[in-house]
């Protein structure tokens, strides 16, 4: 192989620029390898896929809340056990907005009844699950 600094410019260029096609090729077919490993697992309901030689499993993050969705929490429950979770709008530096402390609500959830439970359920929404594959 000739040594990178006797080569011509126009010989560089050329193959950083095929090396970069290749590369940008691979990656769009690892991608939709990774798309289809993410499918059929969504579609077996399965988190893991099992390989001698590779980890491959999907996270789910935690999901997201709609805090809007919780307001009728505030008309339900008692202001003391409203105030553990729940902390209005108000100036600190600047405005601070209503803010849910969801370790407390999701507390709520399992000891406060169907209807508590319920209103936090609904205000929950998923999020995109990440799918991690590497070799072991």
């Amino acid at each position: 192989m000739i040594e990178l600094t006797d080569r011509l410019d126009e010989e560089l260029l050329g193959d950083w620029v095929r090396i970069e096609e290749t590369l940008r090729s691979l990656r769009d077919s690892l991608g939709q390898l990774e798309q289809e490993i993410s499918r059929r697992l969504t579609e077996r309901g399965a988190k893991e896929m099992l390989h001698p030689y590779v980890s491959c499993r999907l996270i789910f993050p935690t999901p997201g809340i709609d805090p809007t969705k919780l307001t009728p929490l505030r008309e339900i429950l008692p202001p003391d056990t409203l105030g553990e979770g729940f902390f209005p709008a108000h100036e600190e530096i600047v405005q601070a907005p209503d803010r849910w402390d969801m370790r407390v609500v999701n507390k709520w959830a399992r000891s406060l009844g169907n209807e508590v439970a319920s209103i936090i359920e609904g205000a929950k929404f998923p999020g995109a699950p990440r799918l991690v594959i590497k070799a072991k």
